[in-house]
């Protein structure tokens, strides 16, 4: 049973981070066919999505240890992750233990408006999650949402310069490595320059909607 928006008791606990209630009540579970970790609310959002929303560490932790799902096989009614909803959050602890966890698998998996984990943690300006996300080696900086924004350019247009620096400097590295694997005569990429530009207002916004 659960309230009008589909809660049950898990949900609820998970979402007020009682870590030690949610701990007993999957211990004694021996209801097998509720599959309690992979309940869902009507949004479709599992324990550890609320968990991971809510920054709730102990609680995340708790599932993940209990064998909690991290990848495409929780993506809530939105198409979003438990991976960006922590990186939206900024709870950079609870980031790591997703990664740790197989949730890299989805790094690079939009929302239905196109945003990735990268894009929440830029909006939000989240600097030390934005460093554990771009480790993924399947990152993708130059992804777009629906609109043709780029992680880049969201945050340089909200004038988050440390974000961009830690973008474009992973940009580079990104790009360098394709350089050294391909044709000499490709221009040197100058994140300086790049970073320049944005911060004079020279970067035409066109640019990440092509």
């Amino acid at each position: 049973m659960g309230d009008k928006e589909g809660d049950a008791p898990l949900h609820v606990a998970s979402a007020e981070g009682y870590a030690s209630y949610v701990k007993k009540v999957l211990e004694y579970s021996q209801l097998e066919h509720q599959r309690p970790l992979e309940m869902r609310n009507r949004n479709l959002e599992t324990l550890l999505f609320i968990a991971s929303y809510n920054a709730h560490i102990g609680v995340v932790k708790t599932l993940l240890k209990r064998g909690a799902e991290t990848t495409l096989h929780v993506l809530n009614s939105h198409n979003i992750s438990p991976l960006w909803a922590a990186s939206f959050n900024g709870s950079s602890e609870i980031v790591k233990e997703l990664l740790y966890h197989g949730a890299g698998k989805t790094i690079t998996t939009p929302g239905l408006g196109g945003e990735t984990p990268l894009h929440a943690a830029a909006t939000e300006r989240h600097a030390e999650v934005l460093k554990l996300l771009l480790q993924v080696p399947d990152i993708s900086v130059n992804q777009k949402t629906t609109y043709g924004f780029t992680s880049l350019f969201i945050a340089s247009r909200d004038g988050y310069h440390d974000i961009v620096e830690l973008l474009l400097s992973a940009d580079s590295t990104e790009k360098n490595s394709l350089q050294n694997s391909s044709s000499p005569k490709e221009p040197i990429y100058n994140p300086g320059s790049v970073l320049a530009g944005i911060c004079s207002g020279g970067l035409d916004a066109q640019t990440n909607r092509t």
